[in-house]
């Protein structure tokens, strides 16, 4: 039965408004008047446990369940399980798409009969057919310049070969030609495996052919000396003598011996599961069994070929990850078993690859099976790491030249599931710990192997919460945010998708079952308010907020439907026994209380309570425990025995846990019981008693007496309530954490120790029958107070948000009664908080488009935002939300979303997009509340309105102090304007979406500007004639002097302050503004450049997107003496560059600027020339006055690509002071 809501019974009725004292609230469902929905999460509702879900409308009385309706997002989708199911067991060699690459190298494989044609044409025809629109072949939804150039190169390489598609191959041409430079732009890690080692080899097949290509291109220079050190750590007779990772690159290898690398050949007859490795060598030696190997992915494939294949172990392992973090494996347990049972018939003593009978293995693939393989309770030894590990360090593949952040993220999650002793796993835990915190503090959690959505955050998730500390419905809710479904792309030789791992339907069906358990918890946490109210618990000083805190780990552990009774009778016995805890130990009355619950106490059998207000506190808890007794017993899963049986077992657990409370002599527990997160991390009885009674509510009484019987259990008991009784403990000693340093660092080691054999004996007493059950509810409740123990309040308070969905009457009548409705809400909020619905308000005039509004009612309302410094998240395309569809209509903003300052933390960048409307006055709002990432190639320019945005300098900070590089001053710099340039790009594309609004409104208050009035300024320009420089003087020796002069910081600093800020920027995007305001966090990095370049040590190759300054000290051209010029170097097209006034001369687009000498600068000079706008060369473009311009460019290395005299062929160091322009040879 789908979980539903209550049906509005009419809208006249809801027109009739609501008042403070009558309205009761439910849960929310969608309806013609709450017109928010989830755009990001496509249903997805909101954080784990909502606190106090609102609707504000009319109270209505209890209707039977045909009364309701569904709930848009919670009704569960049968043919999604169906679907999956049946994904699942299609499972073979693995499902993945077609390379273009690799195909390509097929293609080239000449007819084994006749070598004028192809032997796979079938490959040539996929080729031609697969071309994209702009010319490229390559991932169609992603543009990476690496993976886009190489299967370009490589699709180019065939038809010329084969003299067909001489079209094609020119628009395939034309895209290289005109991408080639975002090779050097692109991050390391987003490389392709094996780029720098098949590239170059593939560049010289296209050379032998005779293609046009820019064999010398700058950009090709860091791939040429990444090659030489792969190279290097594997030589040539490593490779000869056993398999290592080259051979999946086995086409990019020089001089190989082909004899002898056929004995490394894998059992399938390929080369370490590589088509186009494979290709290459069956083209060398014409081998049976690498014809066999392609001939049958070729026609598996319909005429292309993955760039890997098989996959099967890949596939498996890491489907079943996702759909265990997804939060939906328990669908799947019988396909989970049989991917796990093919896995553990293929792990070896050695590790596993991504294949079968792999030869080469991964300290990635390892990591994952054997996490998955201990989880389900396989037999596997760590002794597997040993052989990853050299020189104090773990590697991922033997000889690698980078490390990978996955590798070493699976790594670390594996070594969280060690056992007593296993101390490989301990040093493994502890590197991979540090290497992942370092990269995270720099900024650098990319990865070489997937693109995917939200790495940095999965990477953090599992840094913060270890798997002791990871409850299973946090890590869900918060994966669902990080699965990118159909999204997510992997790293290979090139950019491939694997669909069984990476879809949308394991998101949708995660979503829905999500959005299922939340309206069950929700409803739950309702019935839970009632029950502490009606049972006047409040009047122990325990809180609504403490309830909710305890229900939120409850439900984050026993999350699913069918098990509603264990998990309310978890969360309402840990909130009494807390209480009673209390009572026993601060009333001298407590003996009495237990006499009275052990003799049947003042509870009637009718379901009344005998207390009253002002009766004794033993009363109202006698009565609760009763009720709850006797509700437990009637709701729990049936036994033979019935009822009667039940309501006893919980009566004996809780009689023997109140004589172990009243006989405890535990001083540090009894004064610390009542602080905050007693409730949530329990005493070691209290834990016993909640293990027993979930166990006695789910129907296994009779197991879990049995196992607290035996040895084995008695000895698992003791550990666990040992572990529950230090996690008490050092929660209580956290309140003085400088104090208690040394003690909480004690504890910390034993309560690790104890997890650690407590894991182990429950991961590997798996299908011991029930036994394993109740040893996991018990490994459940501790894990939930090791979450409570170590997590930060306001962490945990991050998972629990409110979200009110209100609608206001639109009567005058009962509008103050709403406002005042609105401000409960907020009192009563104590997490974050989201306001959203139909208001029927406005805050202002131009709200409403005839402007008649109630003054009164708009200060209530305002007031009310100010009151509680609510945020309003802005509408990015709507003026207007409602309408009254008249022949002259009047439109309104009356459907708003508000949320508290907590909320806006988490999701800075949230935003609201208007739908069209359809059958309604009111507009469908979607709220978007997630940083969209930037995956165009559109080229970066640096926004003056940026530097008005708040905590836009508190961003480009922290990007630029966690980037960097070490190894030298370019890469330094050019790692950390990289990283801020992307930062940035992802930011604006966010924030704008809410400048949009306020930019249309500001013009709405001016006139449209005049432009021609600004176009006049452009016709008073003085062009300069070539015979204007004849008369120049040259410098003299002292002139020289100062111009070989170093400069010094202050010297450059004053240079960028004096020059002029609102210039266009360069071609890396930033402008002199950038430079003036972030001078102090950038100094010291540029300075360093400075200091490199004057000492020669700059590798200026490095520098791209920018414009060179040359100045020349001698006669360039005929009859010229240019002693003084600035020369503009650009190296793209003229077509990119051409509206910035770069004239395009040969391939160089090299342009004169201006060139001038030291007698320019005289007063008389000075004057005129800062009249007008000087242009010099062939162009005859506009530039700023001669004084704007010698301080612009003030500054040597702010916008540099090569040092190149294009006219003598010599590399000069140049700069221009604030004084004049100056240079040094």
């Amino acid at each position: 039965m789908p979980f539903v809501a209550k049906r509005s019974r009419s809208d006249t009725d809801r027109e009739k408004g609501i008042t403070r004292e009558k309205a009761r609230i439910k849960i929310f469902p969608f309806g013609a008047h709450n017109t928010l929905t989830s755009r990001r999460d496509n249903g997805l509702q909101t954080n784990l446990v909502r606190n106090d879900i609102q609707i504000l409308e009319r109270t209505e009385e209890p209707c039977e369940l045909d009364d309701y309706c569904v709930i848009p997002g919670t009704e569960f989708e049968h043919a999604l399980v169906d679907q999956v199911r049946m994904m699942l067991g299609s499972m073979s060699d693995g499902e993945i798409n077609v390379s273009a690459y690799d195909t390509a190298w097929v293609a080239l494989v000449p007819s084994l009969d006749d070598s004028d044609s192809p032997q796979f044409p079938t490959t040539l025809r996929w080729i031609l057919d697969n071309q994209l629109p702009d010319g490229s072949w390559g991932d169609a939804a992603l543009f990476s310049a690496y993976d886009r150039v190489i299967n370009t190169l490589a699709c180019v390489v065939v038809p010329t070969k084969w003299s067909l598609g001489a079209h094609k191959c020119r628009r395939g041409l034309s895209f290289l030609e005109e991408n080639m430079w975002r090779l050097a732009e692109e991050d390391l890690e987003s490389m392709p495996i094996g780029f720098e080692i098949a590239f170059p080899s593939l560049m010289e097949v296209a050379k032998s052919l005779g293609i046009g290509f820019p064999y010398d291109h700058h950009a090709l220079q860091r791939i040429y000396a990444n090659r030489e050190v792969k190279l290097k750590r594997i030589p040539m007779e490593m490779m000869h003598r056993i398999p290592t990772s080259i051979l999946h690159s086995l086409e990019g290898m020089p001089g190989v011996d082909w004899q002898k690398i056929l004995r490394l050949q894998s059992s399938d007859g390929s080369f370490l599961y590589s088509p186009s490795a494979t290709a290459c060598a069956l083209m060398q030696t014409g081998d049976a069994k690498c014809f066999a190997y392609i001939d049958r992915i070729v026609k598996k494939f319909n005429g292309g070929v993955p760039n890997v294949y098989p996959v099967d172990l890949f596939e498996r392992i890491w489907a079943v990850d996702r759909l265990e973090r997804l939060g939906i494996s328990r669908y799947f347990k019988q396909e989970i078993k049989q991917c796990l049972d093919y896995v553990h018939r293929h792990w070896t003593d050695e590790g596993i690859g991504w294949a079968r009978n792999s030869t080469v293995i991964d300290v990635d693939d390892t990591s994952m099976a054997f996490r998955l393989l201990r989880l389900h309770g396989y037999d596997v030894s760590p002794s597997v790491f040993e052989k990853f590990e050299k020189d104090g360090e773990f590697f991922c593949f033997a000889g690698q030249s980078t490390q990978a952040v996955t590798g070493m993220y699976n790594l670390n999650r594996a070594s969280q599931l060690r056992f007593p002793g296993e101390d490989v796993l301990q040093r493994a835990g502890r590197l991979s710990y540090e290497f992942l915190r370092e990269r995270e503090a720099q900024g650098m959690i990319r990865d070489k192997w997937i693109i995917a959505k939200d790495l940095p955050g999965e990477v953090k998730y599992t840094l913060d919460f270890p798997w002791y500390a990871s409850l299973p419905r946090v890590e869900a809710r918060v994966y669902l945010d990080q699965y990118g479904g159909d999204n997510d792309v992997w790293i290979g030789k090139t950019l491939y998708r694997m669909p069984l791992v990476n879809n949308n339907t394991y998101l949708e069906l995660a979503k829905r079952d999500f959005n299922r358990c939340q309206v069950q918890h929700q409803l739950e946490w309702h019935g839970l308010q009632k029950w502490f109210t009606e049972n006047g618990l409040e009047t122990f000083e325990v809180t609504l907020r403490d309830v909710l805190r305890v229900y939120f780990l409850v439900a984050a552990c026993i999350f699913e439907p069918s098990r509603a009774t264990e998990r309310l009778a978890w969360a309402k016995v840990s909130v009494l026994a807390n209480i009673i805890t209390e009572y026993l130990h601060s009333d001298l009355l407590g003996n009495e209380m237990v006499e009275r619950f052990m003799h049947g106490g003042i509870y009637e059998g009718n379901g009344n309570i005998l207390w009253r207000k002002g009766d004794a506190k033993e009363d109202i808890l006698v009565g609760a425990l009763e009720q709850l007794i006797d509700l437990l017993a009637q709701e729990a899963l049936p036994v033979g025995e019935g009822p009667m049986y039940i309501s006893n077992l919980l009566r004996c657990a809780w009689i023997e846990w109140m004589m172990q409370q009243k006989n405890r002599q535990d001083d540090t527990c009894i004064l610390g019981v009542v602080q905050a997160g007693s409730c949530m991390v329990p005493d070691k009885q209290t834990c016993l008693l909640l293990v027993k009674i979930i166990e006695i509510c789910g129907g296994r009484s009779g197991e879990a007496s049995s196992m607290i019987n035996t040895m084995d259990g008695a000895w698992f008991i003791q550990l666990a309530s040992s572990i529950c009784d230090n996690l008490h403990h050092k929660m209580l000693l956290s309140e003085d954490t400088k104090r208690n340093e040394a003690t909480m660092s004690h504890m910390d080691e034993k309560i690790e120790a104890g997890m650690q054999e407590l894991t182990q004996n429950v991961l590997q007493a798996q299908g011991d029958g029930a036994s394993s059950e109740t040893k996991r509810t018990l490994l459940s409740v501790v894990r939930s107070c090791y979450y409570a123990a170590n997590c930060p309040p306001h962490v945990l308070d991050g998972h629990v948000s409110k979200l009110a969905v209100v609608y206001g009457s639109a009567y005058p009548e009962f509008k103050v009664d709403f406002v005042a409705e609105l401000h409960d809400i907020l009192e009563s909020a104590s997490y974050a908080v989201l306001v959203c619905g139909n208001f029927n308000l406005v805050r202002q005039q131009f709200d409403k488009s005839s402007g008649n509004i109630n003054p009164h009612f708009t200060f209530l309302f305002n007031d009310w935002v100010n009151r509680w410094a609510l945020l309003e998240i802005p509408i990015s395309n709507r003026s207007f939300t409602w309408s009254n569809n008249q022949n002259n209509p009047i439109f309104a903003i009356l459907d708003r979303v508000f949320t508290s300052v907590d909320w806006d933390v988490h999701f800075p960048l949230s935003f609201l997009i208007a739908l069209p409307r359809v059958g309604s006055d009111h507009t469908p709002l979607v709220l978007d509340y997630g940083a969209r990432k930037v995956t165009s190639p559109k080229m970066f320019r640096f926004e003056k309105w940026w530097l008005a945005q708040f905590g836009f300098s508190q961003l480009v900070q922290d990007v630029w102090v966690k980037n960097g590089d070490a190894r030298s001053s370019i890469e330094n710099w050019m790692c950390k304007t990289r990283a801020l340039r992307k930062v940035i790009k992802g930011w604006s594309i966010n924030i704008e979406a809410a400048m949009k609004k306020k930019k249309k409104s500001l013009l709405m208050e001016f006139d449209i500007l005049d432009v021609k009035s600004f176009s006049l300024l452009n016709k008073n320009l003085t062009h300069l004639d070539d015979d204007f420089w004849d008369d120049c003087d040259m410098i003299t020796e002292e002139d020289r002097e100062i111009l070989e002069k170093p400069f010094s910081e202050e010297e450059i600093k004053k240079a960028i302050m004096s020059s002029y800020a609102g210039g266009a920027p360069g071609p890396d995007g930033l402008s002199f503004i950038f430079y003036q305001t972030f001078w102090e966090l950038i100094k010291d990095d540029f300075m360093w450049l400075v200091k490199d370049f004057e000492n020669g040590n700059l590798d200026v190759s490095r520098l791209n997107f920018a414009i060179v300054t040359l100045i020349p000290k001698g006669d360039v051209g005929d009859n010229h003496k240019y002693h003084l010029a600035k020369w503009g170097l650009i190296s793209q097209r003229k077509e990119e560059w051409g509206g910035l006034g770069v004239p395009n001369l040969r391939e160089f687009n090299m342009s004169l600027l201006a060139a001038w000498s030291k007698r320019f600068f005289d007063d008389r000079d000075r004057e005129k020339m800062a009249k007008h706008q000087v242009c010099a060369g062939t162009g005859g473009e506009a530039y700023p006055s001669m004084e704007n311009l010698v301080c612009a460019q003030a500054v040597l290395l702010l916008q540099c690509l090569k040092l190149l005299d294009h006219h003598r062929g010599e590399l000069l160091r140049i700069a221009w002071r604030v004084d004049g322009p100056v240079g040094i040879t």
